[in-house]
């Protein structure tokens, strides 16, 4: 979920074997297990970056709105 170029790639590949895209589940995530104020900011960029999931949910609204 973090390269832009691979979810590209793969919604380009749906839409190529299937029409269109009509729903997406953003299932990813990820954790570490310590106390939330130990994290540093490199570790909070990571995580938001994946559980979040903006690029897969950028990739597909753009697929959709042609």
């Amino acid at each position: 979920m973090t390269k832009e170029e691979s979810i590209q790639a793969a919604v380009d590949k749906i839409i190529e074997e299937a029409g269109a895209i009509h729903g997406m589940v953003a299932n990813a995530g990820r954790t570490k297990h310590k106390p939330a104020l130990d994290f540093t900011l490199e570790e909070i960029d990571q995580l938001w970056s994946v559980n979040v999931g903006m690029l897969g949910v950028r990739q597909f609204g753009f697929a959709n709105s042609n």
